[in-house]
């Protein structure tokens, strides 16, 4: 699954788009079809919006925490942007 593009985002402290104010039950389970796929014009809007956030990772005071959220926002950047670029639907499971 790895070397086809998987990315995780536990549903703890560590979740990035708790981060950026958004999640995944709500907003983001929006995108997806009912087979829950996440076709790449939907990653696209995904990706718009997650990009227009940055700026809430600035304000985390934790200099080690704000590393960790910004390679995590990095991560999952990359792969939206990959998926978009390649024309590949999302399989997720939230």
């Amino acid at each position: 699954m790895y070397s086809e593009g998987y990315y995780r985002d536990a549903y703890n402290d560590s979740n990035l788009l708790w981060r950026l104010e958004l999640d995944y039950w709500g907003w983001f389970k929006a995108f997806l079809d009912e087979e829950r796929l996440l076709h790449p014009d939907k990653a696209a809007l995904i990706l718009h919006e997650v990009e227009s956030r940055r700026h809430l990772l600035a304000e985390i005071e934790d200099n080690e925490d704000r590393k960790y959220f910004e390679e995590k926002f990095e991560e999952f950047t990359e792969f939206l942007r990959t998926a978009v670029s390649m024309g590949e639907p999302i399989q997720c499971s939230i």
